[in-house]
């Protein structure tokens, strides 16, 4: 299965060096949205404002140091 990469961008950066294996590029993207969705949540949960210029990478590695994008949310 192919290894993808989900990596945050907002106040803290957060790169996801080890990725998650998923079937596919829908799986992976599947779960990009998913996780958007709860860190959203959880800022409007707790009376923090949301800010639209955050977004999600989702990247695979297809060779050997050969990284492309494969969606980007914002």
């Amino acid at each position: 299965m192919p290894i993808f990469h989900i990596h945050l961008f907002n106040d803290d950066n957060v790169i996801d060096e080890a990725g998650q294996q998923f079937a596919d590029v829908a799986e992976a993207r599947a779960e990009a949205i998913r996780s958007g969705r709860e860190i959203i949540a959880e800022h409007v949960i707790h009376g923090r404002p949301v800010n639209l210029d955050h977004h999600l990478v989702c990247r695979t590695i297809r060779a050997a140091s050969w990284k492309r994008s494969i969606f980007a949310m914002s």
